[in-house]
């Protein structure tokens, strides 16, 4: 049996605290919400189109968050938070990337069987910094951005692979990559 995982890049919109309302899937717009879970946060349709592609395509997935490290996406955020991978420091970066390494490994390592497979739902700058982490892991790495040119081509990407797995509960990447030419 093949176990599926997703690492998901954050997004740099998010909700205000006081939209949590209107955010939160159990409350209304204007109703007072001190507690969201994380996967809430983000705003933006780029946003919503990995979020479907997690939850109906992975078995287990976290975010990935310059501000948070990896994260549950159900932890329960009390605030927002701004930070993103551009506006850090190359030293920034790489105590990062030494925070984030162990909790991908362990992440995986929950999870490992004889076949795992993580997708890989990063923009390059999120990428390229734990991009040797990914490479070493005992896993399949699928990287279903690869060879798009921005979220639009990404949306794209996932809508179809998304479709795919609706229709046949498998996913296959270079099909899907085939169908833009």
């Amino acid at each position: 049996m093949t176990t599926r995982l997703a690492i998901v890049g954050c997004s740099q919109s998010k909700h205000d605290p006081d939209e949590w309302g209107k955010a939160h899937p159990d409350h209304e717009e204007g109703d007072d919400v001190d507690v969201l879970p994380l996967r809430h946060l983000y705003k933006r349709s780029y946003w919503v189109v990995k979020l479907r592609y997690a939850r109906l395509v992975a078995d287990d997935w976290r975010i990935l968050s310059a501000g948070l490290g990896l994260a549950n996406p159900d932890r329960p955020m009390e605030d927002s938070y701004d930070r993103t991978i551009t506006e850090m420091t190359d030293e920034e970066i790489e105590a990062w990337v030494e925070d984030v390494g162990p909790d991908i490994r362990s992440f995986v390592e929950r999870h490992w069987d004889e076949n795992v497979v993580i997708d890989v739902l990063l923009g390059q700058r999120y990428l390229e910094p734990i991009q040797h982490i990914l490479e070493d892991l005992p896993a399949e790495v699928v990287y279903p951005f690869e060879g798009t040119a921005g979220n639009g081509e990404q949306m794209s990407r996932l809508k179809e692979l998304v479709e795919q797995y609706r229709d046949e509960g498998s996913i296959d990447l270079e099909r899907a990559k085939a169908a833009e030419s």
